[in-house]
């Protein structure tokens, strides 16, 4: 079903994978985390979360398409739909996660300069850099 997905997103169809019935889901820990941080109830891009963290509405909103995107083009855990990929990315790049520092750009635009979400941005590129790889690529030769 996997192969399938990712076969019909490069068509530009949008496939959900069915959920498994053996597979118990648990909520994200950067859902959790953000949902402590900014004390709100959901992590999406509405204006109570826009208040909290200093960001703009639409700059969460292009985080979240981004989380949506990757699900529909790469592999991910059972029971899990496009929307919890988004809302998750959104949420770990809110906390200083790896997400904030491959949305780097998203969130100086979006979000007002010292503002919580702000200075996540700075501390997840300070950590991760770009959050590309954990280790440089090296190549061997024999």
């Amino acid at each position: 079903m996997l192969l399938k997905s990712k076969k019909l997103y490069k068509k530009g169809i949008y496939f959900t994978r069915k959920p498994l019935k053996s597979y118990h889901s648990k909520t994200s820990k950067h859902i959790l985390k953000a949902r402590k941080m900014y004390k709100v109830e959901t992590i999406d891009a509405t204006k109570e979360l826009s208040l909290k963290t200093g960001c703009s509405i639409p700059a969460l909103a292009k985080i979240i398409n981004k989380g949506e995107g990757a699900y529909f083009s790469s592999g991910s855990r059972p029971n899990q739909n496009a929307q919890s990929w988004g809302k998750a990315r959104l949420a770990s790049a809110l906390t200083a996660g790896k997400a904030g520092a491959i949305d780097f750009n998203i969130l100086m635009e979006g979000c007002k300069p010292g503002s919580k979400g702000y200075k996540n941005a700075l501390l997840a590129k300070k950590k991760y850099h770009h959050g590309k790889r954990k280790a440089p690529k090296v190549k061997f030769s024999i």
